[in-house]
């Protein structure tokens, strides 16, 4: 998943504005393969450790390499809809941030295509429909983006060039990069 790339950069970025003091070597060497930051999952740790993330972010970031490194170490062919993988982003906690109904949004036929709807089902409905997986990856990961982006104080540049901050778009990345 090309968004743990983006994440990873995102982490390491304030990892080296944190630790830019000694020489080049030393710092080189943090991120050199066996180094301190040199996996992502030292990387989320160490954030979370020092007060940069919170517990609900630590968790949505742990379960991103997760399915990430499923993703890669397996033979058979993955989808977001497999329903173990399915189920793992339907855990994700920090979209519940930006999204009220996260977790509670349902789809279901009607007449002339689907429709995604929280609470009550509308009368209109023919029959249920399982939201596939892409939808907890299209609408999650840019919440838990967002988020992070503003956990870390990193500008996110926008699609018509314009720079803001994830917390002046309300959490969300700014051009909803997915």
């Amino acid at each position: 998943m090309l968004v743990l790339s983006w994440i990873d950069h995102m982490l390491e970025r304030k990892l080296c504005a944190e630790f830019a003091s000694g020489n080049r070597k030393a710092r080189e060497s943090l991120y050199s393969r066996g180094g301190a930051f040199s996996s992502l999952s030292s990387k989320i740790a160490v954030a979370y450790c020092a007060g940069w993330l919170d517990s609900d972010l630590f968790h949505d970031l742990s379960l991103l390499r997760k399915v990430r490194n499923g993703f890669a170490h397996e033979l058979a062919p993955c989808s977001p809809d497999a329903k173990d993988i399915r189920e793992q982003l339907e855990n994700l906690k920090t979209p519940h941030r930006i999204y009220s109904d996260w977790g509670e949004v349902r789809a279901a036929e009607i007449e002339n295509g689907i429709i995604l709807y929280s609470g009550d089902k509308p009368e209109e409905t023919q029959g249920d429909l399982a939201l596939p997986g892409l939808f907890a990856l299209k609408m999650g990961i840019p919440a838990v983006i967002g988020v992070l982006a503003d956990a870390l104080q990193i500008e996110i540049e926008g699609t018509e060039g314009s720079s803001s901050a994830a917390s002046e778009t309300g959490g969300q990345p700014a051009g909803g990069a997915d």
